[in-house]
């Protein structure tokens, strides 16, 4: 396995990712017509992918032993409080669950946050997916009571706040 900071050439791999993950994570938990119109957005996703990759925070993608990118993750300064840093997203493809790519991509994300030193950070997650709770927890993160709906378009998304020290 390997982390290493993205390019703009993965940004289509990243698009395919980020909309795979999004269908298996969330099934369930979030509307299947929206989930099902996720492959609309493809192109959209490249192009933010793809700013992403030029932009000042970390964006770090994870090849499996075989060389095939399989998640990434994206952090920087936290958008609501700019003292601290955010865990923005990370998400890997269904088949690379529990595979050992996770923490490593997690760990690069907190250890680049940390250098650019932040002594703390946020992450927001759906609060019925219990099973990426569970992962940050594991990995040192905890709840701090803080919840929000997020809106993306005619989807309300509860979710809760977690926090670590760096």
């Amino acid at each position: 396995m390997e982390i290493r900071p993205a390019t703009v050439t993965d940004a289509e791999r990243v698009a395919f990712i980020h909309i795979r993950s999004w269908q298996a994570a969330y099934r369930g938990l979030i509307r299947q017509d929206y989930l099902d119109g996720l492959d609309e957005t493809f192109d959209r996703r490249v192009e933010w992918w793809t700013s992403q990759a030029n932009g000042p925070g970390v964006f770090l993608v994870g090849e499996t032993d075989a060389g095939e990118l399989a998640g990434f993750a994206s952090a920087g300064r936290a958008r609501e409080d700019h003292e601290l840093g955010e865990l923005y997203a990370i998400y890997l493809l269904a088949e690379a669950w529990g595979s050992g790519l996770g923490a490593p991509l997690l760990e690069g994300a907190t250890d680049r946050l940390r250098e650019s030193g932040y002594d703390e950070a946020i992450l927001w997650v759906l609060d019925s997916n219990g099973r990426a709770r569970r992962f940050y927890e594991k990995h040192g993160w905890h709840s701090d009571g803080g919840a929000k709906i997020e809106l993306w378009g005619d989807l309300a998304l509860s979710e809760v706040r977690y926090r670590r020290a760096l």
